[in-house]
């Protein structure tokens, strides 16, 4: 793993998903209750970018006004002067663009 803290917030770190060009995004274990989830922060040097900051911040607000069981609901959130980050559900299985990168598009069956 990336030199990271062991716990951000209320979140144990355990492992590293994946990064790209403005966040990292790992699996943590909720401190208060148990359940694995999935942490993505964004990168320190863009919480300042107030461009950044207020697409993030819209991000959030859409999210959150979203129901259905097959979007990945936000559990947790933080806009912090230096810091944002976003809690959702672990899923397992891996990333989707690397299984259709690696298997090509899914058939009916397995994107359902």
């Amino acid at each position: 793993m990336a030199a990271s803290p062991s716990v951000f917030q209320s979140y144990e770190i355990e492992d590293l998903l994946g990064s790209g060009s403005d966040s990292r995004v790992y699996r943590v274990r909720d401190q208060r209750t148990g359940e694995h989830r999935a942490l993505k922060i964004i990168h320190r040097n863009l919480a300042s970018h107030a461009d950044f900051r207020a697409r993030f911040e819209r991000e959030v607000e859409v999210l959150t006004q979203l129901h259905h069981n097959h979007i990945i609901p936000i559990l947790d959130y933080g806009l912090e002067p230096d810091s944002m980050f976003l809690v959702m559900p672990y899923v397992s299985g891996g990333a989707l663009a690397r299984r259709i990168d690696e298997q090509g598009p899914l058939g009916w069956k397995p994107a359902v």
